[in-house]
């Protein structure tokens, strides 16, 4: 897919404030998140476009093709891509540079999945690859998908949304054949926190 991308949109975002700390998480996520911009809605359109040309047409499969989209952007830690430490990308900016962490593939994916109408949350906590390993933490998404009941794992929503079932979307990567939504890759995980994108 070739992306025709704005660099005075890319350029404006990348000299947006970045904050990288304080606050509840949802105050420092609520930014990055951008469903309403025009190159996202015109980017979650095309790529659910394809889906259907591809034959991809359930609301699971075209979340899916999304989801692989985004999970085979280039994995680079924030020290390596932008030489800091803890640098959240605007959805423009990991696009731009077809690269970014756990956080960036998350927030590109809740942007582009809300800007077809899904619900998505944008999903924090801490994760180990094995009992052997430490806690680490990480970032992915959770997405509602209307008339699936049963994806695997899932968190409830928040408020009037707490009926609705989010499902597990590890965005950092898509393997053909092993990721889908719902499964969780890792061994164990706790103290979720999320933030409703709107």
């Amino acid at each position: 897919m070739d992306l025709e991308l704005d660099y005075s949109i890319y350029s404006s975002f990348k000299n947006t404030y970045h904050e990288s700390g304080g606050g509840s998480a949802e105050e420092r996520y609520s930014q990055y998140p951008t469903p309403n911009e025009d190159y996202i809605i015109q980017i979650a359109e095309d790529l659910k476009q394809k889906a259907i040309e591809n034959g991809f047409t359930s609301n699971l499969e075209i979340a899916e093709f999304i989801y692989a989209f985004v999970g085979d952007i280039q994995y680079v830690l924030d020290i390596e891509g932008s030489g800091v430490s803890d640098y959240r990308k605007y959805p423009i900016e990991m696009l731009w540079e077809a690269q970014g962490d756990c956080e960036d593939a998350a927030i590109l994916y809740v942007s582009l999945i809300e800007a077809i109408d899904y619900e998505a949350l944008l999903m924090r906590g801490l994760v180990k690859q094995s009992d052997e390993e430490d806690w680490g933490g990480h970032a992915w998404a959770a997405v509602n998908i209307p008339g699936e009941d049963n994806l695997g794992k899932y968190w409830n929503g928040p408020g009037d949304k707490s009926n609705k079932k989010f499902y597990f979307v590890e965005t950092t990567a898509n393997y053909d054949g092993t990721s889908s939504i719902g499964r969780n890759p890792w061994y164990d995980l706790k103290d979720e926190s999320y933030y409703d994108v709107e």
